[in-house]
């Protein structure tokens, strides 16, 4: 199979259309995730042959509207609650973690631009009343990797070195890229930022020879002397919560919530399914499993048992976390409550926390799985990679958002500014 392009997924895009003759509800896009996810699980090694998600895989997504999770509903999306990812991430985590992860980023796409300026947002999916809601965004937020400074008319952009890890590059039209905003007369120091760019405004440098999340074509993208108009840069400052310059099209409460707060919980989504995608793999090889030394089946072993036990309660306990927390966002947002500084650091604290918690479990999975999961058509072997991958995301390294959380408790300015 060659390498899905970028226009091929575009062309696909642009021929699919949604007949939604009834409401799409929630549990509609849950069964139509659960009936995707075995065709994923079998490619999940040709996305790992391909380093990016399969053409085929891609167009099912988008047949489904699974891309529309959290897109506005005046653009043809169908504008969920956020934990609307809790219910649909794992389902297409547990079958292949890197496909859930370019699920994630481009549905989070969807979110974000409907907090940009009106105008952004008709240069993706169209001004008039027909749109066009399946044109795909990727995103690369690394904010020293990209310098913008000011013109008459916009933005003029150079990157001080390539920006990594954009997930999804090679299948995207347009990306959200962050960057540094510089005072031209350096009076000022410079402010967090986010620019949207065609695909035609960036090189994409293929670097994404990696260990784990394998096909989620996560390459670096490099920016040369482009000038952008004003509507297509938005301060970071804009999308802490409460009103975005999209709310004059968007009033939702979904495009009122902490962006960088909320993160966490789009990345982490995935990585909670990968963990009970370990689950199920244990479970099956644990009741017939025969140990090779000793001839005993090794379910019956109790420190197996304790093991699975525990693996078992941390992926729950996490699911529960991730839940909780993304229904409070909502719920703030819905009463036009806007979140504090301290909220925004407890929500950035605990889906890294949840992904410690199933981090933790698919380590102990591994260990009562024994040396069968080394082998390449094992899947454990892809689950401890990929879970391993992820959780060095920004948003899922514990030590980081740890600290956040206890310098903006402790009465300290937090090292993340931009949560």
């Amino acid at each position: 199979m060659s390498e899905v392009t970028t226009s091929e997924v575009t062309k696909s895009a642009e021929q699919t259309t949604q007949d939604e003759t009834v409401p799409v509800t929630r549990q509609t896009l849950i069964e139509r995730a659960r009936a995707l996810a075995p065709g994923i699980a079998a490619r999940a090694e040709v996305a790992e042959e391909l380093r990016n998600v399969p053409e085929e895989t891609m167009q099912e997504l988008l047949d489904a509207g699974l891309f529309r999770m959290l897109q506005p509903s005046r653009v043809g999306g169908y504008e969920m609650p956020f934990d609307i990812l809790v219910d649909v991430l794992p389902i297409i985590g547990a079958a292949c973690t890197s496909t859930a992860w370019i699920l994630g980023n481009f549905s989070s796409r969807n979110w974000n631009i409907g907090m940009w300026p009106r105008a952004a947002q008709d240069e993706i999916w169209g001004a008039g009343p027909t749109h066009t809601p399946d044109v795909l965004a990727c995103s690369a937020y690394v904010f020293p990797a990209l310098k913008a400074v000011r013109t008459s008319g916009g933005y003029l952009l150079n990157s001080n070195f390539p920006t990594p890890f954009s997930s999804g590059v090679d299948l995207a039209e347009w990306n959200t890229i962050a960057c540094m905003l510089h005072d031209p007369h350096d009076r000022e120091p410079p402010s967090h930022m986010q620019v949207l760019l065609h695909k035609s405004e960036y090189r994409v440098v293929d670097t994404w020879f990696a260990s784990g999340l394998v096909g989620s074509g996560s390459k670096d993208v490099l920016v040369e002397n482009v000038e952008i108009p004003e509507h297509r840069g938005m301060l970071i400052t804009h999308t802490q919560g409460g009103a975005t310059p999209g709310s004059e099209v968007n009033p939702g409460p979904l495009y009122r919530l902490p962006v960088f707060a909320a993160f966490g919980y789009i990345a982490g989504a995935p990585g909670l399914g990968c963990a009970m995608g370990a689950l199920a793999h244990a479970r099956a090889s644990l009741t017939s499993r025969i140990g090779t030394y000793t001839g005993q089946q090794i379910g019956t072993l109790s420190p197996v048992q304790i093991k699975f036990a525990e693996a078992a309660a941390a992926i729950d306990t996490a699911e529960m976390i991730y839940r909780q927390r993304c229904e409070q966002m909502m719920s703030m947002a819905t009463a036009g409550q806007v979140p504090s500084p301290e909220t925004r650091a407890i929500l950035r604290r605990d889906s890294a926390y949840g992904a410690n918690l199933y981090t933790r479990a698919v380590d102990l999975l591994v260990q009562i799985t024994g040396a069968a999961g080394l082998y390449k058509h094992n899947p454990m072997q892809r689950h401890f990679r990929d879970v391993h991958a992820l959780v060095q995301h920004a948003s899922m390294v514990w030590d980081l958002s740890g600290q956040n959380y206890g310098q903006v408790a402790l009465g300290a300015d937090p090292i993340l500014p931009m949560v």
